[in-house]
């Protein structure tokens, strides 16, 4: 499994996804410069994975994983 997986919704003001075990922080960042850190819900499903989910201002934005030995990895980009 990826270390961030973005579930293809049919709304797209409406992101939730999942985190690994071995996230320790989502990042949701926009082209205009502006971001935001995404809560993790409790640990749970296969393996211990963490859902997230936030209202997004725009279509175009990126997904990052900060994992617990502080590398960001496994970047999701969503193009308009």
């Amino acid at each position: 499994m990826r270390d961030v997986l973005e579930l293809d919704l049919l709304s797209d003001n409406v992101l939730i996804g999942f985190a690994g075990t071995g996230v320790r922080k989502v990042r949701i960042s926009y082209s205009d410069g502006t971001s935001a850190e995404l809560p993790l819900g409790p640990a749970g499903g296969p393996g211990g994975v963490r859902w997230f989910s936030t209202e997004v201002k725009s279509r175009s934005f990126k997904l990052s994983a900060e994992m617990k030995d502080g590398k960001v990895t496994d970047t999701v980009r969503r193009i308009p």
